[in-house]
């Protein structure tokens, strides 16, 4: 699963201060670092004044059972958090709503009563509609309690990129039902729903969580107030999103080459939020960063372009052509028969 040796353990010390460059240090810096006369790499010690927060706050917006945010969360969030140093600079959520909708029964307004294990409707309970549909509301779900119940990120972040590795988005299927062919066009296997999915994982990567404790929250009046927390928080966005996942780092929404380049986006970030407080050197500051930050590409992945072969694509126009006037030649024939 995701991230169960690299959370599992303490993070690996980041490099010394001083050692690093801001974010626009090359590739060589790390070996640099690591050659230092002045001894092995140590934390980042960085003692902020009173009131001062230096972590970059990183929200990621998706669905449970999206294939874009389960591509993403594969190829692009786990690499970042499970980055060396990552997660001292970084203060990460994630909140599951996505394109969901609240149904009112009736028309009637929700009104939540009293607090965590308490919590109660006056009225009708709030009912969900989700894009992929009523499993992922349940996921949406799962990871929404995990995150709560557990708020150690080292924690929940692991059980929840399991989660997403694992769940089967749109298109997907479990792998017994594509081994015996009764998927419905299945285009890669995996673990199943996200009620099959959950407490698997938490069983094998929530090391100290109670599957039934977060199964509880799941299907009762708390978690569907989480739920409607995460709607809040989504619909509250601005701008509004357009795509998921959306995500949005110290209040500002990435664009598609940002959110690639997240790692490298959480570093710059984080470097422009410490330099004000450091000394200045020959009249700039050097800003102490993870030694994750000094692995992170600078640009977006390039992917080739596709050409098609337009001979081809011709040959299969003209052929659809010609099959389109034969089928209406053929059912005019067909009508001109019948009259007669």
């Amino acid at each position: 699963p995701p991230l169960a040796s690299p959370l599992g353990a303490p993070p690996p010390p980041p490099p010394p201060r001083g050692g690093g460059g801001g974010a626009g240090a090359n590739a060589s810096a790390p070996m640099h670092l690591q050659s230092s006369p002045v001894g092995p790499l140590a934390p980042v010690k960085f003692e902020p004044p009173p009131g001062t927060d230096y972590k970059v706050k990183v929200e990621v917006f998706l669905e449970s059972q999206s294939p874009q945010c389960k591509l993403y969360a594969e190829w692009v969030l786990v690499e970042v958090v499970r980055s060396q140093g990552m997660l001292d600079i970084m203060d990460l959520s994630v909140v599951p709503w996505g394109r969901a909708h609240l149904l009112q029964k009736d028309g009637k307004p929700t009104v939540v009563v009293g607090e965590g294990e308490a919590t109660r409707f006056e009225g009708p309970e709030p009912q969900f509609l989700c894009e992929h549909g009523p499993s992922e509301c349940e996921g949406n779900a799962w990871m929404t309690c995990i995150e709560h119940l557990y708020p150690d990120v080292h924690q929940w972040f692991r059980v929840l990129s399991c989660m997403l590795a694992r769940t089967c988005a749109d298109g997907e299927t479990p792998a017994h039902d594509s081994v015996s062919h009764t998927g419905a066009g299945a285009s890669r296997a995996c673990g199943g729903m996200p009620s099959d999915v959950a407490p698997k994982c938490i069983e094998d990567v929530g090391y100290g969580m109670d599957a039934a404790k977060v199964g509880k929250c799941v299907h009762s009046p708390r978690g569907l107030k989480l739920l409607l927390e995460q709607m809040d928080r989504t619909y509250a966005l601005d701008p509004k999103p357009w795509h998921f996942p959306w995500v949005v780092v110290d209040g500002k929404p990435l664009n598609h080459s940002q959110g690639m380049l997240l790692g490298k986006t959480v570093c710059d970030t984080y470097a422009a939020k410490v330099a004000p407080f450091l000394p200045l050197v020959n009249g700039t500051a050097t800003v102490p960063q993870p030694l994750g930050c000094f692995f992170f590409p600078d640009e977006p992945p390039v992917f080739p372009e596709i050409k098609p072969n337009s001979i081809f694509i011709t040959a299969l126009w003209i052929a659809g052509g010609l099959a389109f006037v034969a089928g209406v030649s053929v059912l005019a024939y067909w009508k001109w028969s019948t009259m007669r």
